[in-house]
């Protein structure tokens, strides 16, 4: 049972590995993004308002789900990241273990 488990922490490793890359450039990709969707969702917001204005209710419709689609994209990559992280958490805690 000793050398199974040896050979598990072994082979943890690399995979601890490929995590952290992945999580590191999944992270810096978020923040590139993020200069490039925050002022997009600005802009958006700010065609909604003008659109709620002049009263086109279908424009602001596809601007809603517009925002709501950046929205969820951001959200999906910190959920990504912060899966990561947590796996790369439980491998750290089992290799010391």
């Amino acid at each position: 049972m000793r050398v199974i488990r040896k050979f598990a922490k072994i082979m943890i490793l690399p995979l601890m590995l490929l995590i952290g890359i992945l999580h590191f450039v999944l992270n810096t990709a978020t923040k590139l993004s993020s200069y490039l969707i925050g002022p997009l969702m600005l802009l958006i917001f700010g065609c909604g308002v003008y659109t709620v204005v002049k009263q086109l209710w279908s424009q602001t419709f596809l601007l809603a789900l517009m925002e709501g689609a950046c929205f969820l994209v951001l959200f999906g990559a910190s959920f990504v990241i912060v899966t990561l992280e947590s796996w790369n958490r439980h491998l750290a805690v089992f290799l010391h273990s």
